[in-house]
């Protein structure tokens, strides 16, 4: 029996026909195959565990220093009262004063930090706290907080802030304070320290002392 082969060219021609005889038509694009799709699977993982991964770090990292920043100035503040009496910080004392009219033991003592003292002779944290409450809307409102700040202003000693530009609270973050627990607030706000020309972003401890 005689077997007849087809050349090499002709062979091809017939399988890429249908049929009916008509060459089948080629696929518009190139399907991806299960080794590319894979590929693309866990690299899209990847990204993801890795911005995941970044992220956390980023928050841990933040809570960690704000803590630390938070712990360093309620030991500063510990320090400060301690020390308060031999300080002798009232504005009516000018003696031992810089030209930015800070007293040089105190920016010995505290020479990184920027320090705000502000008396409220006529008031304990209860009395503001009583007084918040009597008068917590309207007009009685506004003026309990215009005596309060006309009180602040006539009673404050600053180191390493410029006297011009003080640390100023909002009438909301006075309230707060007035209502917190602890008589405590941590606020993040820029300050205009003395011999700087631009504000500096510092985290402000505000404490109401006895």
């Amino acid at each position: 029996m005689r077997v007849r082969l087809l050349p090499r060219q002709l062979a091809g021609a017939t399988r890429k026909t249908g049929a009916s005889g008509a060459p089948r038509p080629r696929p518009a694009g190139r399907r991806m195959t299960l080794r590319w799709r894979l590929t693309l699977f866990y690299t899209a993982l990847l990204a993801v565990l890795l911005t995941t991964v970044a992220v956390t770090t980023l928050v841990i990292m933040r809570n960690n220093l704000i803590t630390s920043v938070n712990r360093d100035l309620s030991n500063t503040y510990g320090r400060f009262v301690q020390l308060l009496p031999s300080l002798s910080l009232t504005p009516s004392n000018d003696i031992n004063r810089d030209s930015a009219g800070d007293q040089r033991s105190v920016r010995y003592q505290f020479p990184n930090y920027a320090l705000q003292l502000e008396q409220l002779p006529f008031y304990s944290q209860a009395s503001l706290f009583q007084s918040l409450e009597n008068n917590a809307e309207g007009p009685n409102r506004q003026d309990f907080f215009a005596t309060l700040n006309s009180v602040r202003l006539t009673y404050r000693e600053s180191a390493g802030i410029d006297r011009d530009s003080p640390i100023q609270l909002s009438d909301k973050q006075l309230a707060e304070l007035i209502r917190s627990p602890g008589g405590q607030l941590l606020i993040d706000q820029d300050v205009n320290e003395a011999y700087q020309d631009r504000p500096t972003p510092m985290r402000v401890l505000v404490r109401l002392a006895p």
